[in-house]
């Protein structure tokens, strides 16, 4: 064994799985135990990964049983090439301050683990079994790390709470399984007239997403600052409201999003009903099942409720819908019609009028902008193709009543003759309904598209399972998906691009 050429080797490939997984806990938020989570995933839906697993373990007890120092080749080449599938390794991990710490820690647990090694098999080979340990040594970093990165964050926070006191914006804070980032841009366009509006960026919705949005955003002549307020668990949006106060609190919906992470709709519930503690009025749409039951066990909050008329719900501000585009809202016995958006979130819509309502806009000022609102980028946004398809992009937060309605916008677009294609790998973090609700969506596809193409691996067979004769094509990643619709599509056909996964899915 070439002692020098074989250390040389195994560093560079321990260099190499290293930012593998770190780019895969840099997508997770750095969340400890996301790593490891991602590698069983991979062996649970690409069960070829399992030789992989197989040859890591045959490696490891052909380096104890025989001798000392085997070739490293079969243990080290199979944790480096492992996940086979659809991963993107062209992905790229972005070199920050936080990867620079995390790496730093995960460097001085390789030495620590590779000294006790040493004890057993030689300096090379023990350096085996530091690229066997990488998804648990990138976790177990994030977790060490941790304490570090909470302090250093509490001076951003700091700062952000400073600003805040000191603008002193009036504050509409805003949360839901989804339609949070709708919502909040729907604010902004019905009340942005009247006062100065400052929105939190993109989804920016937690504690340092928040306190970037203050201190790069906030301007002295704020009045009134909307946030998003997203949440993994219990406690998180109660420590928001610690110091974003809102003034307003909105809730859109509750349904199986991170149902993964939060177990029962019942937890998400509760951690999401947070946002109401400090509030002096509280927005809620009342379509929403679990959010009409939140509304009766809760008689000493202040509530403007919305909902469909068309379902008798008995709401401040109910809706009614006329057709195509058109609908008539009533408040306070006056009704009035208006032609909005296609693409619009009809319940995140009401929910924004009665935060301008609430903000003393008048109600027919209010059902007039409604007329002008947009959706933010990738949230059923509507495109041209420079070969004259119709574009309807959905790639961000899709959820199971999102996909349905987007289904129903597919449908109304195009002339005789289009064709509707869907592209999508499903939707993922449903927890024990993942199968189901994508076997529906799958469903929903068959009635409404001409062709299917699903992405990746990890939703197919639910999908599949709820398609019945609709043409269907399969691609591993979005990219060769997307080149092949453009390729085999038209002016005037219409493709739905509903949902997009990050990279490190199968």
């Amino acid at each position: 064994m070439n002692f020098w050429f074989d250390a040389i080797i195994l560093v560079a490939i321990n260099i190499a799985v290293f930012m593998n997984w770190a780019f895969v806990s840099q997508k997770e938020h750095y969340i400890a135990g996301e790593v490891s989570k991602t590698y069983i995933r991979w062996c649970r839906v690409k069960p070829i990964n399992l030789v992989l697993v197989f040859g890591i373990i045959i490696g490891i007890v052909y380096i104890f049983t025989v001798e000392a120092n085997v070739p490293w080749s079969l243990t080290s080449v199979s944790a480096l090439l492992f996940p086979l599938g659809t991963y993107d390794w062209q992905a790229k991990l972005v070199f920050t301050n936080r990867v620079k710490r995390l790496a730093s820690i995960y460097l001085l647990l390789s030495i620590a683990i590779w000294g006790i090694f040493l004890l057993f098999v030689s300096s090379v080979i023990s350096l085996t079994f530091l690229v066997v340990l990488a998804p648990l040594l990138v976790d177990l970093a994030a977790f060490l790390v941790w304490p570090m990165e909470k302090k250093l964050q509490n001076k951003f926070l700091t700062k952000a709470k400073a600003k805040l006191k000191k603008v002193n914006p009036r504050i509409v804070a805003i949360t839901g399984s989804y339609g949070k980032t709708s919502t909040k841009v729907y604010v902004k366009t019905l009340i942005g007239a009247n006062k100065n509006v400052c929105a939190s960026a993109a989804s920016f919705n937690n504690s340092m997403g928040l306190s970037r949005a203050v201190n790069e955003t906030l301007m002295p002549n704020t009045e009134v600052f909307v946030a998003e307020m997203g949440t993994y668990g219990e406690g998180e949006i109660a420590k928001l409201c610690e110091w974003v106060e809102p003034e307003v609190a909105v809730m859109t919906a509750i349904g199986p999003m991170h149902l993964e992470r939060m177990k029962s709709l019942d937890n998400i519930l509760k951690a999401k009903s947070e946002i109401t503690t400090k509030a002096k009025i509280v927005v809620i749409n009342v379509d929403d099942e679990m959010l009409c039951g939140f509304v009766e066990s809760n008689s000493d909050l202040k509530f403007f409720t919305v909902g469909s008329a068309e379902d008798q719900i008995d709401a401040d501000l109910t809706y009614q819908h006329l057709g195509e585009s058109k609908y008539k809202f009533t408040y306070k016995g006056l009704s009035l019609e208006v032609v909005v958006p296609k693409t619009v979130h009809i319940s995140n819509l009401a929910c924004a009028a009665g935060v301008a309502l609430y903000y003393d806009v008048e109600f027919k000022d209010v059902v007039e902008r409604m007329a002008k609102v947009v959706d933010p980028d990738h949230r059923r946004t509507i495109e041209t193709a420079p070969n004259g398809q119709i574009i309807i992009d959905d790639t961000f937060n899709l959820n199971p009543k999102g996909a349905l309605e987007d289904l129903k916008l597919l449908k109304s677009f195009g002339v005789d003759g289009s064709k509707k294609v869907v592209v999508t790998p499903g939707m993922i973090e449903l927890g024990k309904t993942q199968n189901s609700e994508n076997k529906k969506f799958g469903e929903a596809i068959g009635e409404s598209a001409d062709l299917l193409v699903v992405v990746g691996s990890i939703n197919k067979k639910a999908i599949l399972s709820g398609i019945k004769n609709t043409e269907v094509k399969e691609f591993p990643n979005r990219k060769d998906a997307v080149k092949f619709v453009m390729a085999n599509t038209k002016k005037a056909d219409v493709i739905l691009y509903a949902n997009d996964l990050p990279p490190h899915y199968p």
